[in-house]
């Protein structure tokens, strides 16, 4: 039921491709079964022709044509026909192992490429304060765990099993009682192995991911908080966190190898011992000498194979009980609900974005951010929000932007397109934040952000350049618009990371720009310049500008004033007024 559980799992989380050649591998591990089941088989025969009984071999194992042939030349010919057996079996499994590393690794590439699809289609509203550590640990370190100690051992596991289970039927059906007796003492010495450490497998494996998202946050704030921690003298405080997080994972890690590697001594001690209380039986039952080698060299080559077999099926339980809580966790992202699709264009010529009795809560609270609001913008209006912190800013912009959807009411174009289902490629909306995210990559890279250059014209990049006010920077750089602005911008001011920002959101000419407190590192005069320009070229299209400054509400047409969510969320006023 457990391995059931499991693969049901797997079985939602693989893509359709990958879901296909996985149980094509499981197919191709049962006939490898039969191949071990026979190899093994075929060593009795030949072991009885080292004993005195010919007559015996003879009759049960010896085809007409060759029963006149002599010992030696019996021998030889079981010897090769033995050898080849083992060459083709070999060859088999060398074949489908190396299927099995090519697709193991391929569906850990496609989950990964599914979790980060996942990611970036989710329903924003569900989890608003998810951590982006949580979700790089998934994608980075539960993935990898998935391939170790779940894809592995799963093909592994159903493979091991069924060659375990077959061998102890062909014991149990073609060999004295002893021999079942013993094969008995091996089946019960396993079960007991994986029943004993399933639960504490289980536990510690809850704990491991806990512990290894602790620690990937303590890594992140440890490198991201790196100029603060040392102007604050807390380096060690970051350090330690981080290395009290990592020795937590090393000792659970620790502790699960050693549980899991303890088997397969254990399952060998157990394995001399029935080979020892098998000879006994078989001696002291007055079996012949004759008769008892053929078992014994049988027993032995079954136990050869049984053993590691029994070991890898311990050790794969082991590894599934372990990896349940990274497959749960898994299969909760991955079955988040998905924001609607953005396919819907705007009509080139719509008239006005329409607020209409606007209602917003996030799922983690108790109260609405917004409440009752209700606006229209008209195109080509210049419009300025203001308000304290926490009076839902931010959330209105996320709404503007179709990142959310309302709860109640709506924001459309001309009251027929809600913001959430428009197609967004930079076209109808531009969008500057108060943190710009950049690549480690050039300034053209940074404005582009993964659209292709050959969209764009020159003419286009200097304006966009220009009117964000970085003609007169890059002009100034080594390598112009090539040059390459380090990690995060490191080797930039914040109103240079601000304005390529702005040039970003400007290249695709928008219908609407919303600025989010896009001025908040520039100085006085900058801003001035860029709004000035903005105006200039923008004069006839639709900015929204979020702003905590006086200044900026000189260039808008009117003003929203947001308050905390009392009743209604909005004063509105003209700016003139």
């Amino acid at each position: 039921m457990f391995v059931q559980n499991q693969l049901a799992i797997l079985h939602s989380l693989l893509p359709q491709q990958q879901r296909t050649q996985f149980y094509l591998l499981i197919a191709a591990s049962m006939f490898m079964v039969f191949l071990e089941v026979f190899s093994i088989g075929f060593i009795y025969p030949v072991l009885i022709l080292f004993t005195e009984d010919r007559v015996a071999f003879n009759s049960q194992f010896v085809p007409e044509y060759f029963s006149g042939a002599d010992t030696s030349t019996l021998v030889l010919l079981a010897l090769g026909l033995l050898l080849a057996i083992y060459m083709l079996k070999n060859s088999y499994i060398a074949g489908v192992y190396y299927f099995q590393s090519k697709l193991l690794f391929r569906v850990k590439a496609a989950l990964e490429m599914a979790l980060l699809r996942k990611f970036s289609e989710q329903d924003l509203k569900q989890n608003p304060d998810e951590s982006s550590s949580h979700v790089r640990s998934l994608i980075i370190v539960e993935c990898a765990r998935l391939y170790s100690f779940v894809l592995f051992p799963a093909v592994t596991l159903i493979a091991e099993f069924s060659l375990f289970m077959t061998l102890l039927l062909a014991f149990f059906f073609l060999t004295p009682v002893f021999v079942k007796l013993v094969a008995l003492l091996l089946a019960v010495a396993m079960a007991l192995m994986g029943l004993l450490t399933q639960r504490w497998m289980k536990g510690r494996g809850a704990q491991r991911i806990e512990k290894e998202q602790e620690k990937i946050t303590a890594l992140d704030e440890a490198i991201g908080g790196s100029v603060d921690a040392k102007v604050l003298g807390q380096r060690n405080h970051f350090q330690h966190r981080f290395d009290a997080t990592s020795r937590a994972v090393s000792r659970l890690e620790a502790n699960y190898f050693l549980v899991s590697i303890v088997s397969r001594p254990a399952l060998e001690l157990v394995g001399v011992m029935a080979f020892v209380l098998l000879t006994i039986l078989m001696l002291s039952s007055g079996m012949e000498m004759s008769a008892v080698i053929p078992i014994l060299g049988m027993f032995v080559a079954a136990a050869f194979r049984l053993l590691p077999c029994g070991t890898r099926i311990v050790q794969s339980f082991q590894s599934q009980k372990y990896a349940t809580a990274t497959l749960r966790k898994l299969q909760e992202f991955m079955t988040r609900p998905n924001a609607n699709r953005e396919s819907v264009e705007v009509d080139k010529a719509w008239q006005a974005i329409e607020i209409a009795y606007l209602y917003f809560r996030y799922s983690s609270r108790k109260k609405d951010v917004l409440q009752g609001l209700s606006k229209t913008i008209e195109r080509g209006d210049w419009i300025a929000i203001t308000g304290p912190s926490g009076s839902g800013k931010s959330t209105l912009v996320k709404l503007l932007l179709g990142l959310y959807e309302p709860d109640h009411g709506s924001i459309t174009v001309d009251g027929k397109h809600p913001m959430h289902v428009l197609k967004k490629d930079g076209t109808f909306m531009g969008y500057v934040s108060q943190s710009i995210f950049l690549l480690n990559a050039s300034v053209k890279d940074n404005v582009l952000f993964g659209r292709s250059a050959e969209a764009y014209s020159e003419a286009q990049f200097e304006q966009a350049i220009k009117t964000a006010g970085l003609d007169t920077f890059v002009r100034g750089l080594p390598a112009g618009i090539d040059t390459i602005v380090g990690e995060g911008g490191a080797s930039l001011s914040g109103g240079e990371r601000q304005r390529i920002g702005i040039a970003r959101a400007l290249l695709a000419e928008p219908d609407v720009l919303l600025l989010d407190e896009f001025s908040s590192a520039l100085d006085n005069e900058t801003e001035k310049q860029v709004l000035q320009t903005l105006k200039a070229k923008f004069q006839h299209k639709t900015v929204i500008i979020v702003t905590h400054r006086d200044a900026v509400l000189e260039y808008c047409d009117a003003f929203m004033s947001m308050t905390k969510v009392q009743s209604d969320t909005v004063v509105e006023g003209s700016v003139n007024a």
